[in-house]
């Protein structure tokens, strides 16, 4: 009975915790791609000796969209928040990869509203993860390792393919570096199941569009939300973490 109040009482907290951490991070996809752009026009109108005086105009656009949207993510990032820890328990394990679904969940919300995967996020979450491993803390440093050069040279070799073949950019530089990142934290060995599910979930999303009217249809579906989503199944709820 004790133990059940216990971990009732850890999931109930990871939860909290979730919902504390789905409104700072639905902030930091808010203002992360205002300042971004502030900076890209800084350093446009320096080269072009403009002076530094910048607009943003995503500030007031994305200001209902990330109020809106808000309540959505702060319970989906408690929902996650809980899966981990239920499928991972106390363990240093669940701390970390309570960092990482936070981390994903930003950068699928920034790729969703923006089609952008900063590298600001996205390279600082490679190397930890490579760091993490030295510590063997997911995976071995060696599976981690080549997670990452795995992971980003199977993406940049399709993207190569497909517009060699096409003539079109069926990926961004983004995409591969999240499979890096995602490699380079739960080892090559998670990187097929990843991109299978990502695949799956890339098809439904299509398949879905096709019920709506052709001019409602976004322009481009962003591959980034996927890999995430793909990702995190893969390393969470893998059976053989060390």
């Amino acid at each position: 009975m004790v133990d059940l109040e216990f971990h009732s009482g850890l999931l109930a907290g990871a939860g909290l915790l979730g919902l504390v951490a789905g409104q700072l991070l639905t902030y930091v996809a808010h203002q992360l791609p205002i300042s971004l752009e502030q900076q890209w026009q800084r350093e446009a109108r320096e080269v072009l000796g403009l002076g530094r005086e910048v607009t943003c105009p995503l500030k007031h656009c994305l200001h209902d969209t990330s109020r809106s949207r808000g309540w959505v993510v702060q319970i989906g990032c408690a929902a996650l928040s809980m899966v981990v820890i239920w499928q991972l328990g106390t363990t240093l394990q669940a701390l970390f990869a309570l960092l990482l679904t936070w981390w994903l969940i930003t950068l699928s919300l920034i790729d969703s509203e923006h089609h952008l995967l900063p590298d600001v996020l996205v390279n600082p979450g490679l190397w930890f993860g490579l760091i993490l491993n030295s510590f063997g803390v997911f995976t071995t440093l060696p599976e981690a390792l080549w997670g990452g050069v795995i992971g980003y040279m199977s993406l940049w070799s399709v993207f190569h393919l497909v517009k060699l073949c096409t003539g079109k950019e069926s990926l961004g530089a983004g995409d591969f570096k999240l499979l890096a990142l995602i490699g380079a934290w739960g080892g090559w060995n998670i990187l097929p199941l990843t991109v299978v599910l990502a695949l799956l979930s890339a098809l439904l999303a299509n398949v879905q569009y096709l019920l709506i009217p052709k001019s409602s249809r976004p322009a481009v579906v962003p591959f980034g939300p996927h890999l995430s989503i793909a990702g995190w199944v893969s390393l969470i709820l893998q059976p053989n973490l060390l």
